[in-house]
């Protein structure tokens, strides 16, 4: 074998051992989703504490909400990114890949620092469970995920680090960081079991996010969800912001003035249609000159840019023509509501055949009662989750709001059907779950999109 030929079969064997690593690295994350959800602080801050604190390296800020928390959590990171800085982002959860959940400067954690950096976490789980027998308790797939995105971090010399809460807020692994801005998006019903079942309640978990002392900025919303907020922000000692819908809104639907404080940020327009995307462009910007007042270097132009250039995918994402398929990762009745709005506004063809599935734990009658406005047909298919419904089980429900419904499994398949029903001129919106969305976005454009 000549020297050329040689390196070549070095290089694919060396890139073969990295794709095995990582494989298992990833196995072995996922793994940790055996032992459920459990949230409560002690296990992650022990976990950080083991690792020497690698989250007091850079500056974070802290996002939670029911809906558009992702949005507004890309947006800020896209702001500070335009300002010069060097940015971190945390999300959940992915579309396709886990990678996409720690991004620095808008890359993903490259598969070698993931398989370095978790193998360090490990280390030290063991360590922190044989020396301590209050620690038996394995750490949670997010606390994992958590601590996973703390420590590139801060080995990539990031300087501000944008962290979406997972969920609730008070008890979330994310809360075990100190942040210089708490960020509270819309407020809604989701999670019930785990965070109440009054506005009120959601709120004020959401709320557990605020620091004496600290910044912050929350959406406006109804008279509960405000009280709720202000009355835990009053205590904590957090001064606190409300950004109310005063944005004016030009005719193409997007660009957008805001006036704030004195501050005037004129043509700010965001990539995402509908309303609710201009509200929540609106928080980010307003979070954006919060942090300006903080002493961060951010100017008009740096927020004008970063808006513009924020890029969330699965979020009424066009990925096919004739007819148009689009997908939406909307999981509850008020995201939902959003969507139907959006696709009126935007004048989607009919028929309008929606592709859903939706978890156990979300409110799919609700769901069902308003995705039926835009039409009598649905198809209903599954995924591959523990939490997840069954086409049949969904088919049930669908069937109290919808005179035709078509149970499919496969996803894929279920979208080829969708297809067929809405004919060249209709439109397909794929939703009701991030899962679906990342699913069938994997099938069209493959796993390594961007």
């Amino acid at each position: 074998m000549g020297l050329a030929n040689r390196q070549v079969s070095m290089g694919k064997e060396k890139a073969l051992r990295r794709s095995i690593a990582y494989n298992e690295a990833i196995q072995r994350i996922y793994d940790l989703q055996t032992f459920g959800m459990k949230l409560g602080l002690t296990n992650i801050r022990r976990l950080l504490s083991r690792l020497g604190n690698p989250q007091e390296n850079f500056s974070v800020i802290l996002v939670a909400g029911t809906n558009g928390k992702g949005v507004v959590s890309a947006s800020l990171a896209s702001i500070l990114r335009e300002s010069g800085y060097k940015v971190g982002l945390f999300t959940s959860p992915h579309l396709v890949r886990f990678t996409e959940r720690i991004r620095v400067d808008g890359h993903e954690i490259p598969q070698k620092d993931l398989v370095k950096e978790s193998d360090r976490i490990w280390r030290e789980l063991e360590l922190m469970q044989s020396g301590d027998s209050s620690s038996t308790v394995p750490v949670t797939f997010f606390e994992f995920s958590t601590a996973l995105a703390c420590q590139h971090f801060a080995g990539t010399g990031v300087e501000v680090a944008v962290f979406e809460v997972g969920m609730g807020g008070r008890l979330d692994a994310t809360n075990a960081l100190d942040p210089v801005l708490s960020v509270i998006t819309s407020v809604d019903f989701d999670h019930e079991k785990h965070l109440g079942r009054t506005l009120e309640e959601i709120a004020r978990e959401k709320a557990g996010i605020f620091r004496e002392g600290v910044p912050g900025v929350a959406l406006d919303g109804p008279p509960e969800v405000l009280d709720s907020l202000r009355r835990v922000a009053g205590r904590v000692g957090a001064p606190l912001t409300i950004v109310d819908d005063q944005a004016q809104l030009h005719r193409d639907g997007r660009t957008f003035d805001l006036s704030w404080y004195g501050t005037g940020l004129w043509g700010l327009r965001t990539p995402l249609p509908g309303r609710h995307q201009v509200q929540n462009s609106s928080l980010a910007a307003v979070a954006g000159l919060e942090l300006r007042d903080l002493g961060f270097r951010i100017s008009s132009e740096a927020i004008r840019r970063g808006l513009l250039r924020t890029r969330w995918p699965g979020r009424f994402e066009l990925l096919g023509r004739n007819p148009q398929v689009i997908m939406d990762g909307a999981h509850n009745p008020a995201a939902i509501t959003a969507l139907v709005d959006t696709m009126r506004s935007e004048g989607c063809e009919e028929p309008v055949i929606p592709v859903v599935t939706m978890l156990q734990d979300k409110d799919v009658n609700g769901s069902m009662r308003v995705l039926s406005e835009l039409g009598d047909t649905i198809v209903v298919t599954s995924v591959n989750s523990d939490r997840g419904m069954d086409a049949e089980e969904l088919r049930d429900i669908a069937r109290e709001h919808f005179a035709h419904v078509h149970a499919v499994p496969d996803p894929v398949q279920a979208l080829a059907l969708g297809r067929r029903l809405a004919g060249r001129s209709g439109t397909v919106i794929v939703t009701g779950s991030i899962y679906l969305v990342g699913h069938i976005r994997e099938a069209i454009l493959g796993p390594e999109a961007p």
